[in-house]
C-alpha cells in the first residue's frame, strides 16, 4: 500500500544503457547454428510424443497404414484409464521428412473391466498425430484430439467434466486435475473438484465459513474441511472453527 504520492522527482536508473536490436541480433547469431538433435531416432520406427511440448516418448513400429491393435501392454496402458485401442501408422519409410501429411492416429478408448467403470465415454476416438518439424520420424499427439478425448468423458451418475490440467506421467498414465459440471439439481452450486491419476479417480470438495448452517448459537469462524471420496475410499480431512454466543 502506498504511503504517499509525490510528483517532480528526478530520473532513476541509467536510461543511456539499454539494447538496441542490432546488438541483440549480433550477439545471438552464434544461436543460429542450433538445430533439433535427431541422434537415435530410428529410420524404420515412430518416436511417439504425448505432447506438442515433448513428455516420455516411446518408439513404436509402423502398422503399414492399416488399424492394429498394440500387443505390448505398457502400450496399451500408456494414457491410462484410457486404452490404446487401435495404431494406425505408416511406413516412416514412405514419407518425405518434411511430409506435411499426417503419419496416422491413435484410437483412444475404455479398457473393458470386470469392475464398473466410474467414467462414461460411449465412443472411441482417433487423434492424428503431427510432425515435429526438423526431427526425423517423431511425431506427437494432436492437442485438439486430446481435448476433445477429455470434452467426451463424463464421471457416471454426475456429469461432464471440464479439465483445467493434464499431463502424462511414466508408469501412472494421465494426471489430470479439473472440476464437474454438476447437472444433478441438488449439487448444482457445488463446486467439486476432482483428480486422475491413471485408474484412480477422487473426488473433493473444501468447505467455507458460508456454506455451513448450524443451528442455534453456534457460528463457524473458519473452516479447512475437505470431503472427498475416490476408487480408495471415502474420508474427510482439515479443522472448523466454532464460536458460541454469550460462551
Amino acid at each position: 500500500m502506498f504511503g504517499t504520492i509525490a510528483s517532480g522527482l528526478g530520473q532513476a536508473g541509467q536510461p543511456q544503457n539499454h539494447w538496441v536490436w542490432p546488438d541483440v541480433a549480433e550477439r545471438t547469431r552464434h544461436l543460429d547454428s542450433f538445430a533439433p538433435d535427431t541422434e537415435g531416432f530410428e529410420s524404420g520406427r515412430w518416436t511417439v510424443f504425448p505432447t506438442p511440448s515433448g513428455g516420455m516418448a516411446k518408439r513404436l513400429d509402423h502398422t503399414s497404414g492399416a488399424d492394429r491393435a498394440p500387443r505390448q501392454a505398457d502400450v496399451r496402458g500408456w494414457f491410462s484409464p484410457f486404452e490404446i485401442r487401435r495404431l494406425n501408422l505408416a511406413d516412416p519409410g514412405t514419407l518425405p521428412a518434411d511430409a506435411a501429411t499426417d503419419p496416422g492416429t491413435i484410437q483412444l478408448g475404455l479398457p473393458r473391466r470386470a469392475g464398473r467403470t466410474p467414467y462414461n465415454f460411449n465412443l472411441n476416438r482417433a487423434i492424428p498425430l503431427r510432425r515435429f518439424p526438423g526431427v526425423p520420424n517423431a511425431v506427437h499427439l494432436d492437442a485438439g484430439g486430446i481435448e476433445a478425448v477429455w470434452r467426451a468423458l463424463s464421471i457416471r451418475g454426475l456429469s461432464p467434466i471440464a479439465i483445467q490440467s493434464w499431463t502424462v506421467v511414466p508408469g501412472r498414465g494421465m494426471v489430470a486435475r479439473g472440476q464437474l459440471l454438476p447437472s444433478i439439481p441438488i449439487l448444482a452450486d457445488l463446486a467439486i473438484d476432482f483428480a486422475i491419476d491413471g485408474d484412480e479417480l477422487r473426488l473433493s470438495k473444501v468447505f467455507d465459513i458460508g456454506e455451513f448452517d448450524l443451528p442455534g448459537p453456534i457460528d463457524v469462524t473458519d473452516s479447512s474441511i475437505e470431503v472427498f471420496a475416490g476408487t480408495r475410499g471415502i474420508g474427510a480431512r482439515g479443522d472448523m472453527g466454532l464460536a458460541i454466543e454469550d460462551v
